[in-house]
């Protein structure tokens, strides 16, 4: 049976425009790409966007763990990277733990 908790995730289903700078100012500009996978267990999230003139894109599964009540997300790299995050929601925003500020970014839906 799906979880509920996944509904949390609806609102990011779609063709985003990435844009801003990192803390340190360099800046980023792309697109990210949010959707289901059939069934709606997991979402599958496409990122392609240059990090301070360096194409970089990835892939990133999330999903929902019930026994610690938090989403887990893995990305793979075009560089190879590999990334294990975990995010948990609190009552109102998303915060990833560990919580650390790397990105302020402005979204916008591309219609």
């Amino acid at each position: 049976m799906r979880n509920k908790k996944l509904e949390l995730l609806q609102p990011f289903v779609g063709n985003w425009t990435t844009q801003g700078r990192t803390v340190d100012g360099k800046s980023i500009i792309g697109t990210d790409v949010y959707k289901w996978i059939d069934g709606a267990f997991f979402m599958i999230h496409y990122v392609d966007v240059n990090l301070a003139d360096v194409k970089t894109s990835s892939v990133e599964i999330i999903h929902y763990d019930e026994l610690e009540d938090v989403f887990r997300t893995q990305a793979f790299g075009s560089d190879g990277s590999i990334s294990i995050s975990t995010i948990k929601y609190l009552i109102t925003s998303f915060s990833f733990l560990p919580i650390v500020s790397v990105f302020r970014v402005n979204l916008s839906l591309i219609k």
